[in-house]
């Protein structure tokens, strides 16, 4: 019987510190609007995601009024993207009025390039043209989309020529 106790002596003082290490990221993010669940705290530790980052992420980004789930900035992040920078381009370009969502900014991210970078052509290009911003994006996205076909139909033709 006193084995029981002591491996749910055990167990407790696991929960404790585990409860103790994210309190203070969970009550930040509470109280700041974006609320994290500390079990979600917890399983980010597990996967070793940086989760001041990404609740930091997410309070800039809840604070701009765009609500993300903490699922997409994890996973952006698993992928070795930039997640500071694109909350920062998201939160630029709610600021400047230029379209962006967070899908187009990831891509731009994965695919090597400085979203932050990107919006400053875009609005420089805004200005110089006289387009409205949302149509401007729409064009660069599109260029993108494009770049990034060439670039896969070449990966696909070099597979080829291997076999």
């Amino acid at each position: 019987m006193p084995i029981v106790y002591i491996l749910l002596a055990v167990i407790a003082i696991v929960f404790l510190i585990l409860f103790i290490k994210f309190f203070g990221l969970w009550f930040r993010s509470l109280l700041s609007g974006a609320p994290v669940g500390i079990a979600r705290l917890i399983g980010m530790w597990l996967r070793k995601v940086n989760q001041e980052m990404i609740v930091d992420s997410r309070v800039m980004l809840t604070k701009a009024g765009i609500p993300l789930n903490t699922d997409l900035l994890e996973t952006h992040y698993l992928a070795r993207g930039n997640v500071l920078k694109v909350c920062m381009a998201l939160f630029a370009a709610i600021k400047a009025n230029i379209l962006l969502t967070f899908q187009r900014a990831e891509a731009i991210d994965l695919s090597g390039r400085d979203v932050l970078e990107n919006l400053d052509k875009i609005s420089k290009t805004v200005l110089e043209k006289g387009l409205d911003a949302g149509t401007a994006f729409e064009i660069f996205a599109l260029l993108l989309l494009m770049y990034l076909q060439r670039l896969t139909d070449l990966k696909v033709e070099r597979k080829r020529k291997v076999i």
